[in-house]
């Protein structure tokens, strides 16, 4: 074999390997770039995740404020629904009471009327007495 083909055998093996060398370089620099990025992406992982948990807290905080606040709501509203339940007994009391008293009227005036008949049926004894009287006086002898 002479020189030259020995030469025009490895030149092609000598390209290709060069080649992959020249890949294998960018490659590693795409890792070491890559592996570059990791502690600040860390960070960046870190730094999120902290915020998250400290907005959880935060909200957890505020949701139990809120909770808190409507506690107070509810109590006052019981309260006040108590307040509303006197004031309907209340309310049912006077209405009883209006009831009774209309029932008490009504028997007044029943009784009323039975005293104005009376006093109705006295006037006409009087009258028909006084008839009576004016009459026997009348044929009295002088």
């Amino acid at each position: 074999m002479t020189p030259e083909k020995r030469l025009d055998q490895i030149e092609p093996v000598i390209a290709d390997t060069a080649q992959k060398v020249d890949r294998l370089v960018e490659t590693t620099g795409r890792i070491a770039v890559e592996v570059s990025k990791i502690p600040a992406q860390e960070r960046s992982i870190a730094l999120t995740a902290k915020g998250l948990a400290d907005l959880t807290q935060i909200t957890a905080r505020r949701f139990d404020n809120v909770d808190q606040r409507f506690d107070g709501i509810d109590q006052r509203l019981d309260a006040m629904d108590q307040r509303f339940d006197g004031i309907d007994q209340r309310f049912e009391g006077v209405n009883q009471q209006l009831d009774q008293l209309q029932q008490d009227t009504g028997d007044l005036k029943q009784g009323q009327s039975s005293l104005e008949q009376g006093q109705q049926q006295i006037i006409q004894q009087l009258s028909q007495l006084q008839q009576v009287i004016i009459q026997m006086m009348g044929n009295r002898p002088s």
